[in-house]
């Protein structure tokens, strides 16, 4: 352990979290929200595969699943659609 300037202590972090840098002991990770969030996509109508996601995603908000929402909604705007007729 080091001390800083006007003798606060200083502790290391490990290998796995930022590679022994100091931090002051009372520091604290601040969790900030996205400024620019992207909305939800909606599923596409007659869609199975769509359909499966947003059920997948409504059960995954309903456990507190971040993950799984956020996989759900990448696969549901990655996924493509058969060309309909006269499009």
């Amino acid at each position: 352990m080091a001390r800083g300037a006007r003798g606060r202590r200083w502790t290391a972090l490990d290998p796995w979290h930022g590679g022994g840098a100091l931090l002051p002991r009372n520091c604290r990770a601040v969790h900030l929200k996205d400024p620019f969030p992207v909305p939800e996509p909606e599923p596409v109508a007659g869609c199975d595969v769509c359909a499966a996601l947003a059920r997948q995603r409504a059960a995954a908000h309903a456990l507190g699943d971040k993950a799984t929402v956020i996989d759900s909604n990448i696969e549901m705007r990655s996924h493509s659609h058969p060309k309909r007729e006269g499009q």
